[in-house]
């Protein structure tokens, strides 16, 4: 019987990152929610990945982080446009505030196949997409914000060690991604 997986994980954690041939994640997460009503992550025809998160926490943190990472400023107002160069290098311009994120979403955990009683889970640097914190609101129902990031091609190699796993999978183990064939971001399992 091939593996299967019913329901999500429910929990979503960021980190600042930096690029280049030896690209860096931050000690701590900026940022982690546990209140997903769903999570969406679709790839386009490049193969850029796009996450997207439905949730219902709506706090100062919440705010902070939408303020911190989302929002443009003056100083990171960017191109209007996306500009993809003809080396498949992409430039993201109204679409994201810039400030370079590693992202984790926890995914569900497998029943059946090889991979029995593993958790899947999906990472990628990104950009937070300048819509999220867009909702919702009427009577007797929660706001849902979302929270959109697009996937930045990883430009080196980054082996992410397996203390950033922890939460996420059942036997936590390093990942890598790289400029190759996980530039955009992979799935994994453990």
């Amino acid at each position: 019987m091939a593996g299967k997986i019913l329901n999500g994980g429910r929990a979503l954690y960021v980190w600042t990152a930096t690029n280049g041939t030896t690209p860096t994640v931050g000690a701590t997460p900026v940022y982690s929610n546990t209140d997903q009503i769903d999570t969406d992550v679709s790839f386009d025809d490049q193969g850029v990945a796009t996450v997207t998160v439905n949730h219902t926490q709506f706090d100062e943190a919440w705010v902070t982080f939408l303020e911190t990472y989302a929002r443009p400023t003056a100083s990171s107002s960017g191109t209007v446009e996306d500009i993809t160069y003809e080396d498949n290098t992409t430039v993201l311009g109204a679409a994201a505030s810039g400030t370079l994120l590693y992202i984790q979403v926890k995914g569900g955990t497998v029943s059946g196949g090889t991979s029995e009683g593993k958790r899947m889970g999906f990472h990628m640097f990104g950009v937070a997409q300048k819509s999220s914190g867009s909702w919702n609101q009427s009577g007797g129902v929660y706001n849902k914000p979302t929270l959109s990031f697009v996937a930045q091609a990883v430009e080196g190699t980054i082996t992410i060690a397996s203390t950033y796993f922890a939460s996420v999978l059942v036997t936590a183990a390093t990942q890598t991604l790289n400029s190759t064939s996980r530039k955009y971001g992979t799935m994994f399992f453990g």
